[in-house]
């Protein structure tokens, strides 16, 4: 019970402390690029790498290369001037793998698109391989490639130019070394949506019959065609991928495909629009399983779900019912359920929710009131809240987070005071999510939230607090022990006393032996207790822990409420010219008579 009692007087103070912290904001990590408003870095590319975030920047002397932030002002800089002076090296695209960061830059020197890796440091960036000399870049600001790289089974993927006039783009891989970097082809095809499936990269590229579905295991044998059909919005669902494809008639109607990477095991999954197209888009692996966004004519375009079967693959819900179209997208787990984005006459587009039936599919909140949109984008989950970009009509486009409950749904911050929008994209790094704001002051820069729990300040007032509470808690916590010990060795020394004193002797019925109990002031014996069955009229019984240390005779420890026994004895004096009072070194034998559970 005291015990319990110190518990609860550390954890109230704890929480007190915790109380008295105030509600975090976005604050702007640093300035890069310093100016009024009109100055921007321009950050491209923000990735999580090692507990820290690595993005391109401009900070107006360098032109655009790498940076990193750990969510400070002094631990936001320059990783490495990869293009010397004032010129770009426009870092982009980044891939991890394992201990490295893998990405597309400029060095000046060689290719528009040579292949760094780094570990974070400057030594540590490097180039891994100029395969395709080029010319230089006189630009300084930054922008996106709109080439990707990929991970996959143990290699980095991606999309690199070849040295020829003018320059083909094909597909290539790494290891991330010069030596296991290399083209794999088809070279001149122009790759793009690279989707990693299980160790296997799956891709668009063109071929002699068309755009096609594509598959590479990073060697040029295992880099083949799979299936012609201009494939969209690849996406990988338990090994499956998923894509927007052409049935190549006349007509050219796009409908959902399926492909397990042979052409036998690629095909229709359901026509869903039957002599047109449902296009459809905004694929998205959610809990296992594909949500889209497709178009009939009955509902327009809606939110749809597939098990990858014609049978499977049904509408979930009609969010804006009759043939109007909610336009659904941004499909994001969250919670067991998922968040997005779709437009009703009513409301507008707004914030929605689903748990893939009709009856889940409800309007979480009507953030801009009316018929006017919120849009909702860039939903990134943090510390258990999902954050996200929208305009309520009054403020602009601002830092939003919400629980999947209206009263959950609230603006964290108007970063751009006024009805300027300030938020634009968002990472989650370690729960620190950083996004890309601006305000009237600087401009588009870093900004970070910290979504984790405030630390306690340490100040003279909390040591204080601590040092009291561990000394009081200690305090009480042997106190509470010496006190149970004490008062156990005297009802045992008390009644095995008076017993002796009134009695003698008794006559008792023994069975199997357990052991000695040293009373206080008491050196044990040799003579083994026994287990009795019952106690004779004139014994006293006690309630004690088990035996325990053996090396004292099992002299008798400190017992749990939960786990005592109840005993009666005798004792045995060992000076035997002594009077038969417990006043000379005594050892009483002991014996367990029940068990409590």
């Amino acid at each position: 019970m005291i015990v319990s009692i110190r518990r609860r007087f550390s954890a109230a103070a704890i929480l007190c402390l915790s109380a008295s912290a105030f509600a975090a904001q976005p604050y702007l990590v640093k300035d890069i690029f310093p100016g009024g408003p009109n100055d921007n870095s321009g950050i491209v590319s923000m990735v999580a790498f090692q507990g820290r975030l690595f993005f391109g920047a401009n900070d107006g002397v360098h032109g655009c290369e790498l940076w990193v932030s750990d969510g400070t002002n002094a631990g936001t800089y320059m990783v490495k001037d990869i293009a010397a002076g004032p010129y770009r090296s426009l870092p982009n695209t980044f891939a991890v793998l394992g201990n490295k960061l893998l990405f597309q830059a400029d060095d000046r020197i060689g290719s528009t698109l040579d292949v760094y890796a780094t570990d974070g440091t400057t030594a540590g960036t490097v180039r891994v391989a100029d395969l395709a000399p080029g010319v230089l870049d006189p630009e300084t600001y930054c922008s996106y490639f709109f080439f990707d790289m990929v991970a996959s089974g143990g290699k980095v993927f991606y999309v690199g130019e070849t040295g020829s006039s003018p320059p083909h783009q094909s597909l290539y891989v790494t290891d991330g070394t010069p030596g296991g970097t290399h083209e794999v082809g088809p070279d001149n095809s122009w790759p793009s949506q690279l989707t990693d499936v299980n160790g296997t990269l799956f891709f668009e590229a063109g071929s002699p019959s068309g755009d096609a579905l594509w598959k590479s295991n990073g060697t040029n044998q295992g880099t083949v065609m799979v299936y012609a059909n201009n494939p969209l919005w690849l996406t990988n669902v338990n090994g499956l991928v998923f894509y927007n494809g052409s049935d190549n008639s006349p007509n050219n109607d796009r409908e959902l495909w399926v492909s397990d990477g042979t052409g036998a095991g690629t095909h229709l999954v359901k026509d869903i629009l039957i002599n047109g197209q449902s296009w459809p888009d905004c694929l998205a692996n959610v809990n296992g399983r594909l949500y889209f966004r497709a178009f009939e004519f009955d509902h327009g375009e809606e939110l749809w779900t597939s098990d990858g079967t014609e049978e499977g693959t049904v509408l979930v819900a009609d969010i804006d019912p009759g043939n109007n179209s909610s336009d659904p997208c941004g499909f994001t787990p969250y919670n067991g359920f998922f968040l997005l984005a779709a437009t009703t006459a009513d409301t507008g587009r707004e914030l929605w929710r689903s748990d893939g039936t009709p009856q889940g599919t409800t309007l979480v909140k009507d953030i801009c009131p009316g018929s006017c949109d919120s849009s909702p984008r860039f939903f990134t989950e943090a510390s258990g809240l999902m954050y996200f970009a929208a305009d309520d009509g009054v403020h602009g486009e601002e830092f939003w987070a919400t629980d999947g409950t209206e009263a959950g749904t609230r603006m964290i911050a108007d970063i751009y005071p006024g009805p300027m929008s300030g938020t634009d994209e968002m990472i989650n790094v370690n729960g620190i999510v950083f996004i890309l704001a601006g305000d009237d002051q600087t401009g588009a820069e870093l900004w970070a939230y910290d979504t984790r729990p405030p630390p306690i300040p340490v100040t003279s007032e909390l040591l204080c607090m601590l040092l009291i509470t561990a000394i009081l808690g200690c305090g009480i916590a042997v106190l509470w022990r010496r006190t149970r010990e004490l008062h156990t060795n005297y009802v045992l020394a008390f009644r095995v006393r008076r017993r002796i004193r009134n009695t003698g002797t008794p006559t008792m019925a023994v069975t199997t032996p357990i052991g000695n109990v040293a009373l206080p002031s008491c050196r044990p014996v040799s003579q083994p207790a026994k287990r009795i069955e019952s106690c004779d009229a004139q014994s006293q019984m006690i309630s004690i822990a088990p035996p325990s240390s053996p090396e004292t005779g099992m002299r008798m420890r400190q017992s749990e409420p939960k786990s005592r026994v109840t005993i009666c004895g005798t004792i045995k004096p060992t000076n035997p010219m002594g009077p038969q009072y417990a006043t000379t070194p005594a050892v009483a034998n002991v014996h367990t008579r029940m068990q409590i559970a």
